[in-house]
């Protein structure tokens, strides 16, 4: 796997570990963010799409926690 691909599996995992951790599910988060349904936050969580930094921002904001803590151990 290459790098970036890795780099952005984790990312996802990171946020979504955090989002659990603070009780929301993919489409609780969605609906937070203005979202119709949770199919982006579900490719962001796996890695398969990159997340714009508005987007991190955004779910820093909504979970309380600096983003600084989405990028660990990247």
């Amino acid at each position: 796997m290459d790098e970036r691909k890795e780099q952005l599996r984790k990312l996802g995992f990171n946020i979504a570990r955090i989002r659990e951790k603070s009780g929301l599910s993919q489409s609780d988060l969605a609906r937070m963010l203005g979202y119709t349904g949770h199919a982006y936050i579900s490719r962001v969580e796996s890695g398969a799409k990159a997340p714009s930094m508005k987007f991190v921002l955004s779910v820093a904001q909504i979970l309380e926690v600096p983003p600084k803590e989405f990028f660990e151990d990247l």
